[in-house]
Parts: C-alpha cells; sequence; structure tokens
C-alpha cells in the first residue's frame, strides 16, 4: 500500500513539475512603487510577458541561451533533470509495483526497481528545490537591491506548485522506501 501512495505521489508530482516549467507565472511584477498601473508583467523561464489592461498580453520569447542569464539556465537544467528523474521513477515505480506483476517470481528485481524508484524520486525531488529556491532566491534578491533599477518582481504561482511538487517528490520516494523496507524484513522472516 505504501508503495501505491508513493507511486501517486511521485506521478503527480510530475505532473506538477510539468506545469511549473509551462506556466508562465513564475515571477509576477510588483505595482508597489510603479507608475504604470495598468499593465501587469510577468515570467517564467522562457518568456517574459506584458499584459494590457485590456486583457491582450504580449510575450517575448528570450530568443539566445546567450541573453539568458546563468541562473535562469541553471534552473532550467535542473528542472529538465527533475523531471527526467521522475518519470524514471514513475517507470521503476509502476514495473515495481505488486499489483502489476511484471517480476512476480523475482522479489529481488521488484526490489531493485522500487529502491530505484525511491532514489530517483528523492534525487528528482531534490533537483526541483534547487531550481525552484534559486530561481526564487534571485526574485528576493532584486527585490531588495537599492541598485536594481529594473521591474521589480514577486513570487508567481508556478513557484508555489514548484515547491509543492518538490515536497511530494519526497514523501513519495519515502514511501518507496518505507513500502521497500516492509517487504525486505517480511521476505527474511
Amino acid at each position: 500500500m505504501c508503495e501505491l501512495i508513493g507511486l501517486f505521489l511521485g506521478f503527480l508530482s510530475l505532473v506538477m513539475s510539468i506545469a511549473t516549467i509551462c506556466s508562465p507565472y513564475m515571477r509576477v511584477a510588483t505595482v508597489v512603487g510603479s507608475l504604470i498601473t495598468t499593465n501587469n508583467f510577468y515570467e517564467n523561464l522562457w518568456q517574459s510577458c506584458a499584459e494590457d489592461a485590456t486583457g491582450v498580453s504580449n510575450c517575448l520569447q528570450f530568443d539566445t541561451v546567450f541573453a539568458v542569464p546563468d541562473y535562469v539556465q541553471a534552473c532550467r537544467a535542473f528542472m529538465f533533470i527533475a523531471i527526467f528523474l521522475k518519470l524514471l521513477g514513475s517507470v521503476c515505480g509502476a514495473l515495481s509495483a505488486t499489483s502489476t506483476r511484471f517480476f512476480h517470481s523475482h522479489q529481488g528485481y521488484t526490489r531493485n526497481l522500487a529502491l530505484s524508484a525511491a532514489g530517483t524520486y528523492i534525487i528528482g525531488g531534490i533537483c526541483c528545490f534547487t531550481a525552484i529556491s534559486w530561481y526564487a532566491y534571485q526574485i528576493t534578491f532584486e527585490f531588495y537591491d537599492p541598485f536594481f533599477h529594473g521591474i521589480k518582481y514577486e513570487f508567481g504561482s508556478a513557484l508555489y506548485v514548484g515547491w509543492a511538487a518538490g515536497t511530494m517528490a519526497l514523501i513519495g520516494g519515502s514511501c518507496f522506501c518505507c513500502g521497500s523496507l516492509k517487504n525486505i524484513q517480511a521476505t527474511r522472516r
């Protein structure tokens, strides 16, 4: 049962991580001290957008990798690694589940797959936390920097979804570890 909960949480974490990098609202402009209040500005790892009072939005893609700040490139890499690891963990977790019976006769294979799923979920959750927290740190640094004269941004809703995705991946990996340890103890008796 613990492994099924871990598989569900890990898969949900995968979906939430994909939603995080696809959402345009990783950071949104604050209107405190701004002269222009009819426009909303928001960004993510791929584009910068502006929306006017009528609801029409114009987005500018970050065309070249060399024009993007280093922390954005690193956050992109960490998020892709997290998504890949969570996908790999979902596959390993689905193959190791007792209800799928792929390796039912080989108990060692299912245990190793479950431990692999646990490890990939946990490392994927750490990568997700690293990317989201680094991005959030940069937003906070620019917001409180008195010498920064660009647009001041605040946390967008996608950052909170990313933190929840990392948390679910860590809990899902922990559930897989607990389920695998129970199975190891049960086979030794």
